[in-house]
Formats: structure tokens, sequence, C-alpha cells
């Protein structure tokens, strides 16, 4: 049985299964990116990210304990949950639904996607509005900036036809907006997992400038699939190098394309979750 997030395990008990018969995919740590959230909050809000924390924590290592194939997208939530016996398959990208691309880019366009109904996307979203967006609009005031994501919260759809940012919502083709963008950025300053909004202008060819948190699950290397910058200044600096250098913008994409197809192909991965469905039905006990 293959059981997607801790929410079935309620579900998962009532069928009695051997736990040694289940694979737990958690996708990520839970705790990771609460503790990552509760770091950035205040007293007293923070006494109640501590409760919550602490209850997390601990059902989520007696969960790696209990069962022995529980399956994570990085390194970090591994470590969070404190078992080697816990199982990496990182998140992969889709290829043919977001093809790679070097041509028809809108000059000085950015684009931000994702659930933008999350909240790490929506913090980051309103740290690049305030912090970060208005030195680009100083600099750049043609430059636009698009907002593509399901489920925008009421703060993000506030920014809809102000200094050039424009919040689409879902959109029917995500790809098409990656592939017409000068730059994607991931603004992420907390969560868990590895960013799939990276992957995808990843393989879109789309240059990328993210926080080292977004690229924590990721792992690719700045200056040659990235710009990784943290504070406002530097992001605003990294985006302003980019859209400078049409031919630093090209090598960038180009390596970070190769970089996908290499490691991050979810044929790979789905090969790898087979492995384990395989090592449990050679060790599955006759009733």
């Amino acid at each position: 049985m293959h059981a997607s997030t801790a929410r079935v395990l309620p579900y998962l008990k009532l069928t009695g299964i051997d736990p040694s018969q289940v694979v737990i995919d958690l996708t990520d740590a839970q705790s990771l990116g609460l503790r990552s959230r509760r770091d950035r909050m205040h007293f007293p809000a923070r006494l109640l990210y501590d409760l919550e924390l602490a209850r997390i924590e601990h059902s989520e290592r007696a969960l790696a304990r209990n069962f022995p194939h529980v399956v994570v997208t990085s390194e970090a939530d591994r470590q969070e949950l404190g078992s080697e016996t816990v199982s990496i398959i990182r998140n992969g990208v889709d290829l043919t639904r977001f093809p790679y691309a070097d041509t028809e880019r809108e000059e000085r366009r950015i684009v931000m996607t994702g659930n933008m109904g999350y909240q790490p996307n929506i913090d980051g979203a309103l740290w690049f509005a305030e912090r970060v967006w208005p030195r680009i609009r100083a600099r750049y005031p043609n430059a636009r900036w698009s907002v593509v994501g399901a489920r925008p919260a009421l703060a993000l759809r506030s920014l809809d036809g102000q200094d050039g940012i424009e919040v689409l919502g879902q959109v029917e083709d995500l790809g098409a907006h990656l592939r017409h963008a000068t730059i994607a950025i991931a603004p992420i300053l907390c969560g868990a997992g590895i960013q799939n909004k990276v992957l995808e202008a990843f393989a879109s060819g789309t240059p990328v400038v993210a926080t080292s948190f977004a690229n924590e699950g990721v792992q690719a290397k700045h200056g040659e699939h990235l710009m990784i910058a943290d504070e406002p200044e530097a992001f605003a600096a990294a985006i302003a190098a980019l859209f400078a250098d049409p031919a630093m913008r090209l090598s960038l994409a180009s390596r970070a394309h190769a970089f996908v197809e290499e490691t991050l192909t979810w044929e790979a991965h789905v090969l790898q979750l087979e492995h384990i469905y395989a090592s449990i039905a050679a060790n599955r006990k006759v009733r």
C-alpha cells in the first residue's frame, strides 16, 4: 500500500495492514516547514508554534520508527525525521509539459509560480513585493511581474494592477508563462521539501533567482544553474545583472536544463519507488 502524506494514517490503521507492507510518502517533514515559520514569529504567536512543533516532531519521528518504508524529497527532511532508514526520492519535472525554449522571451518580465494559497509562497511573494520589487521598478520602470498559480491569497490579489504587477491565479498552461518570462523567481523564506517552481523554470529554460532556502532541496549551484540571493538588495542586484546580460541568462538556462535532464526527471524517481515496492513484495509474509 502507498500512503500519501501523514493525513491518511488514521484510515490506514483501520485496514489492519502490516506496517512493513506500506510506503509512507510524506513528501516533506511538516516539522521542518513549521520550524522555519516559527522562527519568523514573535510572542505570543511563537508560543503556539512551539506547542504545535513539539507535537508534530514527536508524531513524525514515531512514524519513522514504526514504518520501515518512509519517503521524503530531500536530505534536510530525512535529517528532520531522525532516521537513516528514510528514503529520499526527489520531486521531478515533466519535460513534455515544460519544454525548453530560448526564444519568445518578453523583455524585463519576471514570473513567480506556485500554489499562491500556500503560506510560504504568500510570505515570499509579499517579501518580494515589499522589499525587492520597488528596487527593480526604480531602476526599470517598464519591468513587469506576473504572479501565477492557484488560489492567490487576498493579500496577493490586492497587488494586482499596481506598479506593473499582475496576479493571474490558475492558468491553463503554466509552461507558456515560464517560456515567455525573462526571469523566474523563488523568494521562499520558509517551508520544506523541494521547490517545484525552480524545477519547472529550469526545464523551461527560464533563468532563476532564488533564496538559499528555495534551493535547499534542489541543490543547484549558484552561478552555474541559478543565482542565489537572500537579502533584498542582493536579490534585486541579481535580477538586474540578468536583465543586463542575455548571454548570462542563456548560459544559466542551458546548464540548468541539463541539470534537470540528468538528475530530476520523473522517470528516474519512479524507478526508485518501484525498487522499494519490489523489496516489499520480495519480503512479504504469506498468511
